[in-house]
């Protein structure tokens, strides 16, 4: 989640159980892995991306959290087989997009799964 976390970075969670597009936050994978990605789609939006421009429900909408990443276009119908984001379920992408693997690789990430919300982040000197 280049620019804003890195490895040795601390961070507090907090336990929620809705979360709302631009929340950071932690997901533990099947495989026991654990991820930070940001929300971009809550339940009840359409999104795709066209032309490296992010629209949600029809609106463009600004990613002021990713560095000159390029997101290549996709449709959320061409990712999870879905018009709209079921209830219960959530798109995230990593800011990082051309080195991460997020929504467009696990599909739609069940609330169940997310652990909480990044609150804070605490820099450690352990690099």
């Amino acid at each position: 989640m280049k620019p804003e976390l890195a490895h040795y970075h601390m961070v507090l969670i907090i336990k929620k159980k809705t979360f709302k597009r631009s929340d950071m936050v932690l997901i533990r994978l099947s495989d026991r892995k654990e991820i930070v990605r940001r929300v971009i789609g809550v339940p009840g939006d359409r999104l795709n991306y066209r032309n490296g421009q992010l629209f949600i429900n029809d609106e463009i909408r600004s990613e002021h959290y990713i560095d000159q990443s390029v997101t290549e276009d996709f449709t959320l119908e061409e990712i999870s087989g879905k018009n709209v984001i079921p209830k219960n379920t959530y798109f995230v992408l990593a800011d990082d997009r051309e080195d991460a693997l997020d929504s467009r690789h696990y599909g739609l990430i069940p609330v169940e799964s997310i652990v909480g919300k990044i609150d804070s982040v605490f820099f450690s000197s352990a690099k």
